[in-house]
């Protein structure tokens, strides 16, 4: 038997391994997340940009893709922006244009799916050593990051399994062990968004996904109610009652310091139009404090870049998905799409569009998604 993988396949496996390596460890994740990736995501994203545009990439996207290069550069002149914000921001862009376009071999799905088998594994087999070196303090890697790599594996697997193997039990006997090793992280968060895709992948008939105003009102929904999330959950937790219900329900508080990162926002763009605009760029550490997250991938971008970054990067998502979304949609396309449905859901509480090591993955999640030769077979 012959095995053969493409030149394009093996770039797109050395980032990914070096993405996930870096919830191993620590250190690993240290240094890679603030000083390899945002080189890496760079390198990556000016490659991705040179083998798209030999395929002669449409008019439209290299408008977008020009349009957002020249914010970015115009921002971050004023604003400051550090390489990592600028990198993940652009590669969101490249990456995705790339993936639309580029085919992967039979042994690059085998690579994928072993991935993403190994590595929930190896978390479902660690979880409880996971929680307990975090609450006693010697390590950085939070539950939340661990169960947003389970997610990713999860949305691979069920998308490609059935191009590699018949039997469902194994696809059965892995969502299992998602759910079990995500509960005993107690990653509220994670859970439902799985339970979510769940429900998506086993009770919401496909056909509804080739209907586009339905998908695209979907998924505009979902963004619109992630930038007005964390305002609602700010007035919430001023109610101390509802968070003694939560602590009751879950054993765990409703209230865990967001609420507090996201008030010192809304206090700073208060009657502020040019930073709601134009965001703070690298100021927000002053804000948030240093080495912390912002917690909803949509503020972040406000944070960064302001309302207009973020208006950018929607009409480009929604011009994405509306490529994705016809009467010839593939089962595995939909499969990836309802995926990045939840990647939009997990934003609401995680920054992960845009962090350098998950900006190739959900890039890779919704490129796909729009890559109509994923029966193919063929290099870029």
């Amino acid at each position: 038997m012959k095995i053969e993988i493409y030149k394009n396949n093996i770039i797109i496996m050395i980032v990914l391994i070096l993405d996930f390596l870096t919830y191993i460890n620590a250190n690993i994740y240290l240094i890679f997340n603030k000083t390899v990736l945002p080189y890496v995501n760079l390198v990556f994203s000016v490659y991705c940009l040179i083998s798209v545009v030999k395929r002669h990439m449409p008019k439209k996207s290299i408008s977008y893709l020009f349009i957002a290069t020249v914010y970015i550069a115009v921002n971050s002149i004023f604003n400051n922006n550090s390489l990592g914000a600028i990198s993940a921001f652009l590669a969101i862009y490249c990456y995705i244009y790339y993936f639309r376009h580029c085919r992967l071999s039979e042994i690059t799905y085998k690579i994928i799916l072993f991935v993403g088998y190994i590595y929930i594994l190896y978390f479902t087999l660690n979880a409880n050593k996971i929680i307990n070196t975090f609450n006693s303090g010697q390590t950085i890697l939070n539950p939340n990051v661990i169960s947003m790599v389970i997610l990713f594996c999860l949305v691979f697997i069920t998308s490609f399994y059935n191009k590699i193997f018949q039997r469902k039990i194994g696809k059965v006997i892995i969502w299992l062990l998602s759910l079990l090793t995500v509960y005993k992280l107690k990653c509220r968060t994670e859970l439902i968004v799985i339970i979510i895709y769940g429900i998506l992948h086993m009770w919401i008939s496909k056909k509804i996904w080739k209907q586009k105003k339905f998908v695209l009102t979907i998924v505009l929904s979902i963004i619109l109610g992630g930038i007005v999330f964390p305002y609602i959950y700010v007035q919430i937790s001023k109610n101390t009652e509802l968070s003694v219900l939560a602590y009751r329900l879950t054993g765990k508080y409703m209230f865990t310091g967001r609420e507090l990162i996201w008030a010192r926002l809304i206090d700073t763009f208060s009657g502020n139009i040019n930073k709601i605009m134009f965001g703070i760029g690298s100021e927000y550490a002053y804000i948030i404090g240093q080495g912390r997250s912002m917690h909803n991938s949509y503020w972040q971008i406000i944070l960064n870049f302001g309302l207009c970054g973020l208006f950018i990067f929607i009409v480009f998502i929604i011009s994405q998905v509306k490529n994705i979304v016809t009467e010839n949609i593939k089962d595995a396309q939909i499969e990836l799409l309802m995926g990045y449905v939840c990647v939009l859901l997990v934003s609401y509480t995680e920054v992960i569009l845009q962090t350098p090591n998950t900006v190739t993955i959900c890039a890779m999640i919704i490129g796909l998604a729009c890559n109509n030769s994923l029966e193919k077979n063929g290099e870029m």
